[in-house]
């Protein structure tokens, strides 16, 4: 093998270009892989890398020439020549132009590749060394044995101590993850002229990022892991807190007994808007089953009013019907006897015509005849008299027929409304009942939604009341409970109506709304303390911190919480 190594850098003292140090590189991470921990391999490595910066000096020579060419060529071509080459692009010195950008590309790409092999070797050479000569530094899972070893109140400063070093650790371990990813990024715009070295570099990228993406790994959990000792330490001194400081004890005691009240607050104040609620509601309904006998009696006397009303109005359109249709046999007769007598008078009055024409008289000549002398003349006149005369008779009779019609659909009409109405008010009877029924029952269930509610409220209230008198504290449900008429405490904080009394309900409800009004105030009053005393202990703490620890520490273990 250090024949294999000695064969390696006398290889590297020759290559020069992309290809033949990736393929050296591939040949020195084979054998990396299958070393596990060894120093004089990476010696060899790190002897690889300086010659691998030595080509990549040349390499920069080489493109710092190249460079300086292409500017001298720009420079000729300014002028006259500049012209042509402006006006005919496809001339020999747009070729050459090309050529020059060309050998800048391919020397900037090999200055990219050694800078991305000299990463990879860096990675691998990491892998070799023991913790304490690598940049990486400890793994994560070793820096967090080192911090469990001194995790203790006892140890505090010497858990800092480790954590510093964790810190200082990681500053050098970022800067080569950075430097690294750097170069490696770099070399993605690498534009080599030949397709395999275009698809070696593709391949490579891809290999680079991923072992770079192991180092960086790591350095997130060694991230994580400082991050969380800060917040450790803050425990730590919590810890060293409640056993050497007395007061701080007791805040930490007080701010964990207020701090467990908080759920206990949140469900009585719950509780208390349900069982608001549910006395609200229970105090309407009670109120509907109130009025409901009233209603009910105003609603049958207002049937019975109606079925009289309907039958006086059937009565009515019965004697309306029986003189209708009297008066519709009257129209019947004397519409027929018009038709008789209008049919006669046209045959009187076509024979009369004809006579007129045969005879050579006119209307006016047969007007003084005497019936003898004209019997035709004289039957056209009677018919004619009788005809007006039936005229007279239907024309007479038809106001008092269209009355009796009028009279007849308006008891027709005041008889179908008193029906309707007779009809509604049954409806209204019935849903009426059907509504007390649907109105009892949810009043036994508010009966049932309010023992149990008070039954799950009860204990709450005992224990906040409890909470309150071992830690001195009296607030608004002291004062209700001092009120009350018994010595049972909280139970007659808590009525419960048997009945369906809306009076009952709405005091129920008035007595809820005023439990809740208390318990508020005194969760606030009891958030204020909390909060003052959270404060204290809180100062006591970072003064501790800043005892053990020193300023800038404490105020970073403040930050992360």
């Amino acid at each position: 093998e250090n024949m294999t190594q000695q064969d390696w850098l006398e290889r590297l003292q020759e290559a020069t270009e992309y290809r033949e140090l990736q393929a050296i590189f591939s040949e020195i991470a084979a054998v990396a892989r299958r070393a596990g921990r060894d120093p004089q391999l990476a010696a060899s490595i790190d002897e690889a890398i300086r010659r691998i910066e030595q080509e990549r000096l040349r390499d920069e020579t080489s493109l710092q020439d190249a460079q300086q060419q292409h500017n001298e060529f720009k420079q000729q071509q300014s002028g006259v020549v500049g012209w042509f080459k402006r006006h005919l692009p496809f001339t020999e010195a747009r070729k050459q132009d090309k050529a020059h950008q060309q050998e800048i590309n391919e020397q900037r790409a090999e200055v990219l590749a050694d800078n991305l092999i000299i990463a990879r070797a860096q990675m691998l050479k990491e892998q070799l060394l023991e913790p304490d000569q690598r940049r990486c530094g400890h793994d994560a899972g070793s820096w967090q044995q080192q911090l469990g070893s001194h995790d203790s109140p006892r140890l505090i400063a010497e858990y800092a101590t480790q954590a510093r070093r964790l810190e200082q650790e990681n500053i050098v371990h970022k800067a080569f993850v950075d430097a690294l990813r750097h170069d490696i990024e770099a070399f993605a715009g690498a534009a080599f002229s030949r397709p395999e070295d275009q698809h070696r570099k593709n391949s490579d990228l891809s290999a680079a990022r991923g072992e770079l993406e192991s180092v960086a790994r790591d350095l997130t959990s060694k991230q994580t892991l400082f991050e969380g000792s800060l917040k450790r330490m803050g425990d730590l001194v919590r810890d060293e807190l409640l056993q050497s400081h007395q007061d701080y004890r007791d805040l930490s005691q007080r701010i964990g007994r207020t701090k467990g009240l908080d759920h206990c607050v949140e469900t009585i104040q719950s509780i208390g808007r349900d069982l608001t609620e549910s006395a609200t509601a229970a105090g309407e309904k009670a109120t509907q089953l109130a009025a409901i006998p009233d209603r009910r009696h105003q609603l049958q006397r207002d049937l019975e009013q109606s079925q009289w009303q309907a039958r006086e109005r059937a009565e009515q359109h019965e004697a309306m019907l029986a003189r209708h249709r009297d008066q519709a046999t009257r129209y019947a007769e004397l519409q027929s006897q018009l038709n008789k007598v209008q049919a006669a008078a046209q045959a009187a009055h076509r024979l009369y015509q004809a006579y007129l024409a045969e005879t050579g008289q006119s209307e006016t000549d047969t007007t003084t005849m005497s019936p003898e002398a004209s019997p035709v003349a004289s039957e056209h006149l009677r018919c004619q008299q009788e005809l007006q005369m039936a005229q007279r008779n239907i024309e007479s009779f038809l106001p008092d027929y269209e009355a009796a019609r009028r009279e007849l659909q308006s008891a027709e009409s005041a008889a179908t409304q008193e029906k309707e109405r007779e009809f509604h008010l049954a409806q209204q009877l019935s849903d009426l009942q059907k509504n007390q029924s649907a109105v009892a029952h949810q009043m036994e269930d508010h009966h049932q939604q309010m023992h149990e509610l008070s039954q799950r409220l009860r204990p709450l209230l005992e224990d906040f009341d409890r909470f309150s008198q071992e830690w001195g504290f009296s607030g608004k449900l002291q004062q209700m409970i001092r009120r009350s008429s018994s010595h049972r405490g909280t139970h007659d904080l808590l009525p419960s109506p048997s009945g369906n009394d809306s009076v009952e309900w709405n005091a129920a409800r008035e007595r809820y709304e005023e439990l809740s009004r208390a318990i508020a105030a005194d969760a606030d009053k009891l958030e204020r303390q909390f909060k003052a005393d959270r404060e204290q202990a809180r100062q006591i703490w970072h003064e501790r911190c800043q005892q053990l620890l020193g300023d800038d520490l404490a105020k970073r273990i403040a930050t992360a919480g």
